[in-house]
């Protein structure tokens, strides 16, 4: 008789626990459908749609690039493409180095920004870039490393990426 009824306090807890479940699943639909409710009602004030769903508010390009500025102040910026290289003569080691400045197409509200130096190939591809200075909000300093020296003008394939904060 003992052994039925622990097996119908276990039956009754699983009970409970679905039934708590299926409560938490029908909140969270409510949950949604003011949320739909409140995106209906205002959907003419653009701003409580930019900051409740963290949208797009701003996207562009220009000859330095590419921006994309987001609802919560977040900006990232990129560059890919080719440019006209200045001499890599300075020699460093067994290397040759060189800088290039890049400004971002947008400027940052801050120099609080992170940047990465992806491509960096000049011909043959044994070249690489790195960040050469700390940033300002509207540029940064490259700095970049060859195993040979080159003259300057020779077409570069680079990529830049840039993330911060526009307010």
């Amino acid at each position: 008789m003992a052994y039925n009824k622990k097996y119908a306090e276990l039956g009754e807890s699983v009970i409970d626990y679905v039934n708590n479940r299926e409560d938490a699943i029908e909140q969270g639909f409510n949950d949604v459908d003011g949320e739909l409710e409140n995106l209906e009602t205002n959907k003419a004030d653009k701003s409580y749609v930019d900051t409740r769903f963290n949208s797009i508010v701003e996207s562009g390009s220009n000859e330095n690039g590419n921006w994309v500025k987001f609802a919560d102040g977040t900006q990232i910026c990129w560059y890919n493409g080719t440019i006209a290289l200045a001499a890599t003569s300075t020699e460093y080691g067994s290397l040759f180095t060189g800088t290039e400045s890049w400004t971002f197409p947008m400027a940052f509200a801050t120099s609080n920004v992170v940047v990465s130096v992806g491509l960096f190939r000049v011909l043959t591809g044994a070249s690489w870039g790195s960040v050469g200075t700390p940033p300002t909000p509207t540029s940064v300093q490259v700095r970049y490393y060859d195993i040979v020296s080159r003259t300057s003008g020779l077409s570069t394939s680079v990529s830049f990426f840039v993330i911060g904060r526009w307010k």
